[in-house]
């Protein structure tokens, strides 16, 4: 057969392969030999052998022959599996660089961003290996990064404001299913809006359905949703339209990004329109939010009381009534007695300022009958007064509205006396008339004293000892006088 025949060439590669096994299977033969005579030395002189095993594999055997020439270091924890010459040319290509699509086609995710073009790794112009370094040690890490100089306007997210202070670690140190401990990750940090670093402050009331809340700033899709919960106004608002990267506060609130009639449950009217957020969210109420987990202002009920306190002390049926008597362009009063009540007022005590019957900001009367108001009245019917007595009166035992009637003419006196002729003699309308003359020249007398007022005023539903008290009242004024 010549030279060129197949056939020779064929078997010389054969021939080449069998010499080459041979001489693999001796070299590792006779290396397990001499371990096995310096183990044995090592019994005989009871100390331990320190030599590394015999190599067991080719790729093994030509790292002991080659002295470790051919391997440059460790790998890191996360490579450890590609340890061994036989891997090298998962990473490697011919000569000691690592191309980058080597890196890629295990590093899926960076893949994906680089084809995108997303920053960082879609926009960074090294290599793999300029930031990632390996081969330096198990316990090396494969991040190479000057923190403090890092630019982060070279990712999807500058910092601004409040940002700018914030730790690394405060937003990249996460957990991940690889690893049980916290470790830094830069790359796909599992958060899409402000809710993944800040606990959400806004929480959940009470009685809300599940997944209430804020909708974050997303860098991946939309951040506002195409509709608004009339329920819950919050959903679907994200967390830019009402905060500021300088401060988060309250007092960093875009003014011109929150609407308290549209984002709320309570829409501001009138007089609210002009009170200071701070004013009705008070520090001490957010406090008391926070610690239920509730949003600004969920734990303020919308009524009146939560602000106001009641000046009724509930005696009108507390705050959920307010707005029967005020209203809040102004806290004018529209009440209607007849309406807010069970008892109507006729023409009469509608004249009448409340104060003149409900001595108090509880407004509450202390009856329904006549003698609760006019006790002076009733009390000269009986035939008492202040402690005074005398002969009860013979109308006594009527009804006022026997004589007294709904309308302020038909209580005046020349109607009065009309009355008193309709179960009188005609003489007794002149006698009404001759009475209250008189009890106005006695009253007179008996000075300007509430007493003498008083008297004058009812004196007409007992004229003999209303007369006779305001006698008694002008002498004690005289003598008082004379001792003067």
């Amino acid at each position: 057969m010549s030279s060129d025949d197949p056939r020779t060439r064929l078997y010389a590669l054969g021939g080449l392969a069998l010499a080459l096994a041979v001489s693999v299977s001796l070299l590792l033969a006779w290396l397990a030999d001499a371990d096995r005579d310096r183990v044995e030395t090592a019994d005989a002189n009871g100390a331990e052998s320190r030599e590394p095993p015999a190599p067991s594999t080719p790729s093994a055997l030509l790292d002991r022959v080659a002295g470790g020439a051919l391997r440059p270091g460790p790998l890191a924890e996360a490579h450890r599996d590609l340890e061994g010459m036989g891997n090298c040319t998962q990473c490697h290509g011919l000569g000691s660089q690592t191309p980058d699509a080597r890196c890629l086609a295990c590093h899926g995710e960076i893949a994906q961003r680089a084809a995108e073009r997303l920053p960082l790794h879609g926009t960074f112009e090294g290599t793999c290996a300029s930031c990632h370094p390996d081969h330096l040690g198990l316990e090396s890490e494969l991040i190479s990064l000057d923190a403090d100089a890092f630019q982060h306007t070279q990712t999807r997210y500058p910092l601004h404001g409040a940002h700018l202070q914030a730790e690394c670690q405060d937003c990249h140190r996460v957990r991940s299913r690889e690893f049980a401990d916290a470790r830094f990750r830069y790359q796909g940090v599992p958060f899409a809006g402000c809710a993944s670093c800040h606990s959400e402050p806004h929480g959940r009331a009470t009685g809300d359905p599940p997944g209430t809340g804020i909708i974050p700033i997303s860098l991946d899709g939309p951040a506002v949703p195409a509709e608004r919960n009339a329920e819950f106004p919050l959903l679907g608002r994200d967390c830019a339209g009402c905060h500021q990267e300088q401060s988060f506060r309250a007092a960093g609130l875009r003014s011109e990004g929150f609407d308290h009639d549209d984002d709320t449950l309570y829409a501001l009217r009138g007089a609210h329109t002009a009170v200071d957020c701070r004013a009705c969210h008070t520090p001490e109420l957010r406090e008391e939010e926070r610690a239920d987990g509730l949003a600004p202002g969920r734990a303020a009920a919308p009524d009146c009381g939560t602000c106001h306190t009641d000046p009724h002390r509930a005696a009108l049926g507390g705050a959920e009534r307010c707005s029967d008597c005020h209203v809040e362009t102004g806290w004018t009063q529209h009440f209607d007695h007849a309406v807010h009540t069970r008892f109507a007022l006729d023409p009469v005590h509608e004249r009448i300022a409340c104060g003149t019957c409900h001595q108090d900001d509880r407004f509450a009367a202390e009856g329904r009958e006549c003698k609760t108001c006019h006790a002076d009245a009733d009390a000269l019917l009986a035939g008492r007064w202040n402690g005074h007595s005398g002969q009860a009166d013979s109308h006594q035992s009527l009804d006022c509205l026997e004589c007294h009637g709904e309308t302020l003419e038909s209580n005046r006196t020349p109607a009065l006396a009309a009355r008193c002729q309709s179960c009188h003699a005609p003489s007794y309308g002149s006698l009404l008339v001759t009475w209250t003359s008189l009890l106005d020249r006695s009253a007179a007398a008996a000075g300007r004293s509430d007493a003498a007022s008083r008297l004058r005023r009812s004196g007409a539903h007992n004229f003999v000892l209303a007369r006779s008290l305001l006698d008694s009242l002008a002498h004690d004024d005289g003598a008082k006088g004379e001792t003067e």
